[in-house]
């Protein structure tokens, strides 16, 4: 995947760019466009931060952001999981 490429899933969008030096970080974004309150917004970032936590080791160097999209507000874990983790690949190839 180029830098600074964008790969969409169902829920959410990775924007991959370099990182010197040169190591993986993530980070999980979430609007008020997503969901206006903030409980709700808290949530879909800690359960995305939670399943990265187990996908670190997949990732690639560089930095890695997902940013939430509107259908995530409705979306189970189990639905974020595996959006997460096909973006992970998507992002890899």
């Amino acid at each position: 995947m180029r830098p600074g490429r964008k790969v969409h899933g169902r829920f959410f969008m990775l924007t991959r760019s370099p990182l010197f030096p040169p190591r993986p970080k993530c980070a999980v974004v979430v609007s008020k466009k997503v969901a206006v309150k903030a409980v709700k917004r808290n949530r879909i970032k800690r359960q995305g931060r939670s399943i990265l936590a187990t996908l670190l080791s997949e990732l690639g160097s560089g930095a890695h952001v997902f940013t939430a999209k509107r259908e995530a507000a409705s979306a189970s874990f189990a639905q974020m999981e595996a959006d997460i983790r096909e973006l992970v690949r998507k992002g890899n190839s």
